[in-house]
């Protein structure tokens, strides 16, 4: 029975739960802290082009944060400055 009273019609329906906000870049530097020790992606200015970098945010100071890098295994430190986005990657 639905909340109403009234019966069900037999239909097959698909809940989605996210949790509100993790997809959104980061955009301010008060919001790195909290994120440190979870997966990152940054995509960052690198002369006339962009870069991304996948890695593990390893700080987060007031003009820089610290990457802990997937593919080389090596910190990082990218500028706010240079950051074009920055979004937390969940772990599943």
């Amino acid at each position: 029975k639905d909340l109403d009273g009234s019966v069900l019609s037999g239909e097959t329906y698909t809940l989605t739960v996210s949790s509100p906000g993790l997809d959104r870049p980061l955009k301010f530097p008060r919001q790195y802290p909290k994120h440190v020790g979870r997966g990152i992606s940054v995509t960052l200015l690198s002369g006339a082009s962009t870069t991304r970098l996948l890695g593990v945010l390893v700080a987060a100071g007031e003009r820089s944060i610290l990457v802990q890098t997937e593919s080389r295994g090596e910190a990082r430190e990218i500028a706010f400055e240079d950051i074009v986005e920055a979004k937390v990657e969940p772990r599943w």
